[in-house]
């Protein structure tokens, strides 16, 4: 796995579930980054496979705290399951920012996730999805990274896609004026052939972001949060790289386990019909056709 060691990576469920903070309580503030995960469809409950991400992050960041988005994940409703997952995010970030107004936050989201940590910062895209505006101001100073990838909601050639996809994806996001407010923080991951994010054929494709670009993740929400703290502290950090990599070629409810990656790479999903699968894309068709 490029970057990342099998020992990582197997390590990674019992970390992330380790730190994994509880969206019921009032939430303590972390010593280091507050990471807001929302797994992909069809996922276990916790951070699903961005749990190698954010296992990674812990160890260079201590004192870091992963808290899963708790929404339903499921295919069969996607409209509501992902409505679900926007509100359960803005609960998260909102109950986090007022306990802990000077403490720094991030938002880690895959496929399904991508699109609802996507709506948090930019808001959502309405027709049958959530019309839900961003986070405040205020929340949204105190985040210093958002990492999507296999984005349902991917508009190519922006400032923060990295990647070779030059479509977009096949859920309709309109407006961009919201999201380039934050394109300094956002990281956003796209290849070509992806059947979600790019519109494309290859399911492959959509479940191999963190094995090829997992190092960059990483390396990305550790550069933004050290930035960030430099900043407060009146220090100075080496810049970060912000949407270095491939690049187009045209202009909570926590749990107390998480998806268990093996050797061969983190466990993306399911069987091939799970994550907006076949058996489903009926359905995202038919949503597709009526937005």
């Amino acid at each position: 796995m490029r970057g990342f060691s099998s020992i990582a990576m197997l390590a990674a469920g019992s970390l992330a579930a380790a730190a994994d903070s509880s969206s019921a309580a009032t939430p303590s503030c972390a010593d280091g980054l507050y990471m807001v995960v929302a797994r992909g469809s069809l996922e276990p409950p916790g951070p699903g496979s961005a749990g190698v991400v954010t296992a990674q992050v812990q160890k260079k960041i201590p004192g870091s705290v992963v808290a899963s988005v708790d929404y339903p994940a499921t295919l069969d409703d996607y409209e509501n399951s992902e409505t679900d997952g926007v509100t359960a995010i803005h609960g998260l970030l909102d109950a986090y920012g007022k306990a802990c107004p000077s403490s720094l936050m991030a938002i880690i989201g895959y496929s399904q996730g991508a699109q609802i940590g996507m709506d948090a910062v930019c808001g959502g895209i309405g027709g049958f999805f959530t019309s839900q505006a961003p986070v405040s101001s205020a929340i949204l100073d105190n985040i210093v990274a958002v990492n999507v990838f296999g984005d349902p909601t991917h508009i190519p050639n922006l400032p923060y896609d990295v990647g070779t996809s030059v479509k977009k994806g096949i859920f309709q996001r309109n407006s961009t004026a919201n999201c380039l407010k934050s394109k300094d923080k956002i990281i956003s991951f796209c290849d070509t052939g992806d059947i979600y994010c790019d519109g494309g054929s290859n399911l492959t494709t959509h479940h191999i972001y963190i094995d090829k670009y997992g190092s960059q993740m990483v390396d990305f929400i550790v550069d933004k949060y050290n930035t960030a703290k430099g900043a407060a502290s009146g220090g100075s950090n080496t810049t970060p790289p912000s949407g270095t990599g491939t690049k187009p070629t045209s202009g909570a409810k926590p749990t107390s386990t998480g998806p268990a990656p093996n050797a061969a790479g983190p466990a993306m999903m399911a069987p091939p019909a799970s994550l907006l699968g076949a058996a489903v894309l009926v359905v995202v068709t038919s949503a597709l056709s009526s937005l």
